[in-house]
């Protein structure tokens, strides 16, 4: 077999009197972004799996919402 690809289709049609009149489509290979996109996530469990696990509190503040984005601890 090939290499294993991920396709996302999109297709547009017409419709006139209940039957298809006009039908046409693409098809884009997403697997590079499905890759980037496991990447990603196996990175994030990573680090959280490192930051749950040290003695120290660690925060992520967004200083635009003024909202806590990470903790690895209960906020006081």
């Amino acid at each position: 077999f090939g290499k294993f690809k991920i396709i996302l289709n999109s297709v547009v049609g017409i419709i006139r009197d209940q039957h298809i009149q006009y039908v046409w489509g693409m098809q884009r290979d997403i697997s590079e972004q499905k890759k980037i996109e496991q990447q990603i996530r196996e990175s994030e469990a990573k680090l959280t799996a490192i930051a749950s696990t040290m003695p120290q509190a660690l925060y992520v503040y967004d200083i635009r919402t003024h909202k806590t984005v990470y903790s690895n601890r209960e906020v006081w």
